[in-house]
């Protein structure tokens, strides 16, 4: 029998509307989790980059506006060498290009941040729809889910905002150099607290790291318990537990 193109009975390819990921994860497995998801940033590392210089010229900028205070300060009202009014269209122009330059960078930022979840989570299932089906009769597809999109969100906010990060850390070396070039007493008394926030930082880390994964194991069981409520649905009308489950959800949910 024909049966011409189109029927509804017969199972027709799906056009993908959006882009494969250029790149995936290395399958290297002796190296680092961070060398091998390097792949799929440097398949976006041309808007990574130039988000990531952006960002820099923009705080650079604001950087530079307490130091033309202090020249205009000196030169203007002290010495009167230079009209105020200089300083003033210089600081002027130098807010609004940091400004445009911050806007962009975070603008591209999130845009980086956003491609590389994508990928992830294509990533993650074409890896979920190639396993075996015994693999998911042993693990809950709650859990599987929950942690997949945990991780997922915390290795994008990673990849994505590390380098803004650095950024931040590279202007905190510029500013430490322009005030000492200012007062070098002063100087290290303003950055005393750095070793005090690093160390706080640390053991802020280690405290909250068990705790983090507490929750998203107690998130898991949470979607565990509707996941599976939503698919055993006629089950779990057919034996009457519906008031059984709604409990058990409610005592998953008062405990995260």
């Amino acid at each position: 029998m024909l049966i011409h193109d189109g029927s509804p009975y017969v199972p027709l390819a799906v056009q993908g509307r959006y882009e494969r990921p250029r790149a995936t994860i290395d399958p290297d497995r002796s190296k680092s989790w961070l060398k091998r998801a390097l792949p799929v940033v440097m398949a976006h590392k041309r808007i990574a980059i130039t988000s990531t210089v952006l960002s820099f010229l923009g705080l650079l900028f604001q950087v530079q506006v307490p130091n033309l205070m202090n020249q205009a300060i000196t030169n203007s009202i002290q010495h009167h060498r230079v009209p105020l009014s200089h300083y003033t269209y210089v600081m002027v122009g130098l807010a609004v290009v940091g400004s445009v330059a911050g806007f962009f960078s975070r603008k591209l930022l999130y845009a980086t941040a956003y491609h590389i979840e994508f990928d992830l989570r294509n990533i993650m299932y074409e890896h979920l729809s190639r396993l075996s089906f015994p693999f998911f009769d042993r693990v809950q597809t709650g859990q599987l889910i929950s942690r997949a999109n945990s991780d997922i969100r915390q290795v994008q906010m990673y990849l994505a905002f590390g380098p803004n990060m650095m950024v931040q850390f590279g202007i905190a070396i510029v500013a430490f150099g322009f005030m000492l070039a200012i007062n070098v007493p002063l100087a290290f008394i303003a950055m005393a607290s750095m070793p005090l926030v690093f160390v706080s930082a640390q053991r802020m880390r280690n405290s909250m790291f068990p705790v983090s994964w507490l929750i998203q194991s107690r998130l898991a069981e949470v979607a565990m318990l509707v996941d599976e409520n939503i698919n055993g649905v006629r089950v779990v009308k057919s034996f009457a537990a519906e008031p059984n489950q709604l409990t058990a959800v409610a005592r998953a949910a008062t405990r995260v």
